[in-house]
C-alpha cells in the first residue's frame, strides 16, 4: 500500500469527487468535459458530488480527495493519492493500462467500449479521428457509482 506522509485536515462531505483534470504530459487520459458534466447532471438527484479542487497546491488537492467518498478519475495522480486515502475509486482507462496499478480492492476500471486496435497506446497524443476516451459513457460510469455505493450502503446495513 501507499504511505502518504501527510495527514488530511478535511472529513468526508461528498458521496462523489469528480477528478476531471489530467497533467499536461499526458492529455489523452482526459475525459470530455461534456461527459464530465453530464454524469455531474445525472449525480444531481441522487449524491452529493464536488469537483476537482487543489489544482495549484498539492496539500489541498490531497485534503479535497479525502473529503469525498468515492472518486471517480481517470488514470492520474488522484488514482494514487485515493488509494493512499483508502477512497473508493472508479478509474477511467484508454490510452493506458489498467494492469499497471493494483486497486487493492478499493475501485472499479472502466474501459472505453470499442474495437481500438491501438488500446492501450500509451501515448500523449492520439493520431485517430475517433478518441478512445469518447467510448467511455456517462452511464457506464454512474452504473460503477451506484454498485459501488449500495454495495457499501447494503454492507453496513
Amino acid at each position: 500500500k501507499y504511505i502518504l506522509g501527510y495527514t488530511p485536515k478535511t472529513k468526508v462531505k461528498y458521496d462523489v469527487g469528480l477528478n476531471w483534470s489530467v497533467g499536461q504530459t499526458y492529455p489523452t487520459k482526459a475525459w470530455s468535459k461534456s461527459n464530465w458534466k453530464a454524469l455531474a447532471k445525472k449525480l444531481d438527484w441522487q449524491y452529493s458530488y464536488s469537483w476537482q479542487m487543489g489544482l495549484d497546491c498539492l496539500y489541498q488537492y490531497i485534503d479535497w480527495i479525502n473529503s469525498c467518498h468515492l472518486l471517480v478519475t481517470s488514470d492520474s495522480l488522484g488514482v494514487h493519492i485515493g488509494l493512499a486515502l483508502n477512497k473508493k475509486i472508479i478509474v477511467l482507462y484508454g490510452p493506458t493500462h489498467p494492469g499497471e496499478v493494483y486497486l487493492y480492492g478499493q475501485g472499479k476500471i472502466v474501459l472505453p467500449q470499442s474495437n481500438f486496435d491501438c488500446m492501450p497506446c500509451l501515448s500523449p497524443e492520439c493520431s485517430n479521428e475517433l478518441f478512445c476516451m469518447d467510448f467511455i459513457s456517462d452511464d457506464m460510469v454512474l452504473e460503477q457509482i451506484e454498485s459501488m455505493l449500495v454495495s457499501e450502503i447494503n454492507m453496513s446495513t
